[in-house]
């Protein structure tokens, strides 16, 4: 996985293999195209903001709905998981099935 967390003006690595996904912001697309020795995955684009945080998590992503509304984040922040995300439930009585009758 590759996450480029600016715009890319120009690649110099003489190679650039990929195996997974590369998330980068728009405006990158022409540095990376010609950049990008190889990629095994998917190549994404999300719009970039000057500030903007991007947060990266590998492995299992347990979070929970206060996590997923970013609290001490900005509205234009990214999280990228290369997991597959499980969100927490409530707990307590109204979180729970109803027994079948």
């Amino acid at each position: 996985m590759l996450i480029v967390t600016s715009p890319v003006a120009r690649v110099t690595y003489r190679q650039v293999i990929v195996i997974g996904l590369v998330l980068a912001p728009h405006g990158s697309e022409s540095a990376l195209g010609a950049g990008l020795t190889r990629v095994t995955g998917s190549l994404d684009y999300y719009p970039y903001v000057e500030g903007q945080e991007v947060k990266v998590s590998t492995g299992q992503l347990r979070a929970s709905g206060e996590v997923l509304a970013n609290p001490t984040g900005g509205p234009d922040d990214i999280l990228a998981t290369g997991a597959s995300p499980a969100a927490a439930a409530p707990s307590g009585p109204s979180s729970r099935s109803a027994a079948p009758s």
